[in-house]
């Protein structure tokens, strides 16, 4: 049963706290030195993990509407994928604030 296990995050911030923490070093390093053109393959690779992960499948409505709120224009019908696309971003653009190299 889910309820044995820590709660699904409820918020796009949570959900990016949540997959930070699962992440190894070296993967967050990687995602965070990615151009946005790189997401859209991210999305794919990642996105399943995602997806499973944050209970998107069904049980995590409240983060799913969340993203789909955020989501830009057309393209909800595809909503799980969107949701995903949606913390994606949102995990790359915290990596790039705190996992990116830079000159000191």
């Amino acid at each position: 049963m889910r309820s044995q296990k820590r709660p699904y995050p409820g918020s796009i911030e949570e959900a990016v706290a949540a997959l930070v923490s699962y992440l190894p070093l070296k993967e967050k390093a990687a995602i965070a030195r990615m151009d946005e053109d790189g997401l859209l393959e991210l999305n794919l690779s990642l996105g399943l993990y995602v997806r499973d992960r944050l209970g998107l499948w069904s049980e995590n409505k409240k983060l799913l509407d969340e993203c789909l709120s955020r989501f830009p224009g057309p393209g909800k019908e595809v909503y799980k994928d969107a949701a995903t696309a949606v913390i994606i971003k949102a995990l790359w653009q915290k990596l790039r604030e705190t996992h990116s190299l830079r000159i000191v």
